[in-house]
C-alpha cells in the first residue's frame, strides 16, 4: 500500500471509530442528573451519542445537540 492510500485508510478508520455509539447518562459528562418522575417511577435520561460527540462535549463542558438518540432509564 502506498502512503497515499495509508493516509485515506488512517482517515476513514478515523472517522469509523468517532462515529462509534456511546451510551451515557445525562446531556454531557459531569452534568448533574436529574431525575424525571414518570407515575410511580423516577427516570434518568440516557443519550446515546458519537464517540467523537462525546470526547468534544468532555472538553467543552456543554451538551452538543448532535445525539443518535435519546432515552429514559426507569426505577
Amino acid at each position: 500500500m502506498t502512503f497515499h492510500g495509508r493516509r485515506i485508510a488512517f482517515f476513514i478508520a478515523l472517522a469509523v471509530a468517532f462515529a462509534l455509539p456511546k451510551d451515557q447518562p445525562c446531556s454531557y459528562p459531569g452534568e448533574a442528573c436529574e431525575q424525571v418522575p414518570r407515575g410511580r417511577e423516577l427516570c434518568t435520561p440516557h443519550e446515546t451519542e458519537p464517540l467523537g460527540v462525546y470526547m468534544l462535549e468532555t472538553v467543552f463542558r456543554r451538551d452538543l445537540w448532535l445525539r443518535y438518540s435519546t432515552s429514559f432509564e426507569c426505577y
